[in-house]
């Protein structure tokens, strides 16, 4: 049975060649099989004339007999065992392809070959990253919701996806962080729906006005084509336009190594997100828009205790023995009072924290 409803029983019927029993397989343009525990593809080789394909809610565990599909523009496997796209090299034509809650790692083997795709549904998988969704040139709506995507980052692999609209990442992780939503919008200035809400220009203008120019982990990691910093001890951020460091610098103990760091030629106001960096010894700031004094606010230095505190707190319960490198925060509340830059620098040299230019 390749129709449920009987309608492919009486096309066969009516154009079936009495000399030739197979001569109505070019004639199907629409395949349904919904609901009946398939398990394999078989035989659509001989549909080359096929334009949609429904094949949700059976038990299908793989993408295979594609090969011949051309002209398929239509493939529905919803609620199926899928655990790889795969064998899509031939589907030239195709523009909606679902394969929402299925058992997908991975994005993949999409581009180049899906040139025409409009339309991805992707919702209820494993998926813990968009980077395989890039280069799909026609792409106007993805659905990726419900699956365990939780960094911004992934975001910008959708850059690459010039005429995108549409997009849901409704119910993963990523969407319960701090300012998420402006954050999309702003990398993403071409979508129009997010997570099923409108947008409109008022939106995208608070968006690039909260984020251009801010120093954030995805702004670094494109910057320095890298993902991890890790034990990096410099960092050269002249002339990149920046007017805000943020609090990247003040969340993560991953820049704890860092002794250098160049801002020259930016429009900086303050650098109050920098003072968490236990081991910044030259900073140059040259060119931009700080004022005199001070240096680090009061509420800044606070801010900083509180995160090396709470860093602290992880790494004694992820270790017994703790990490021989940590800061301690001890150090950072010893400068909350030191609000001016030579107050502050002329303490730190005094414990041992070297020399500043």
């Amino acid at each position: 049975t390749l129709d449920e409803d009987g309608g492919f029983f009486a096309s066969r019927r009516e154009n079936a060649n009495g000399d030739d029993p197979d001569a109505w397989w070019p004639l199907v343009e629409s395949l349904t099989v919904r609901r009946r525990d398939l398990r394999r593809l078989t035989d659509l080789e001989r549909l080359v004339n096929v334009r949609s394909i429904d094949l949700a809610q059976n038990e299908i565990a793989r993408m295979e007999g594609l090969d011949a599909l051309v002209n398929l523009e239509t493939l529905n496997m919803e609620e199926n065992r899928v655990a790889q796209i795969e064998n899509t090299e031939t589907l030239v034509n195709l523009r909606e392809l679902n394969l929402a809650r299925n058992r997908l790692h991975r994005v993949e083997n999409l581009a180049p070959h899906l040139v025409r795709l409009t339309r991805l549904s992707l919702e209820g998988n494993l998926l813990t990253s968009l980077r395989g969704v890039a280069g799909l040139p026609e792409l106007c709506e993805l659905y990726v919701g419900q699956n365990a995507i939780a960094e911004t980052r992934e975001v910008f692999h959708l850059k690459q996806l010039p005429k995108l609209v549409i997009l849901d990442l409704s119910c993963n992780p990523v969407c319960f962080l701090n300012e998420y939503r402006p954050y999309v919008l702003f990398t993403l200035r071409r979508v129009k729906v997010l997570d099923a809400v409108g947008v409109d220009a008022a939106e995208h203008a608070e968006a690039r006005a909260r984020f251009a120019g801010r120093v954030t982990r995805d702004f670094l990691e494109v910057k320095f084509g890298r993902r991890h910093f890790r034990g990096a001890t410099s960092l050269d951020l002249r002339a990149s336009r920046l007017r805000d460091v943020g609090e990247t610098f003040l969340v993560s103990a991953e820049f704890d190594a860092l002794e250098e760091l160049d801002l020259d030629g930016n429009a900086l106001l303050s650098v109050d997100g920098l003072c968490a960096l236990p081991r910044l010894a030259v900073l140059k700031v040259g060119g931009n828009k700080l004022e005199a004094s001070p240096l680090w606010t009061a509420e800044a230095l606070r801010a900083a205790v509180a995160a090396a505190a709470r860093r602290e707190e992880r790494m004694r319960e992820e270790s017994e023995g703790g990490d021989k490198n940590a800061f301690p925060a001890e150090t950072f509340a010893r400068a909350v009072d030191a609000l001016s830059l030579s107050e502050y620098l002329s303490r730190k040299a005094e414990e041992g924290g070297g020399d500043t230019a």
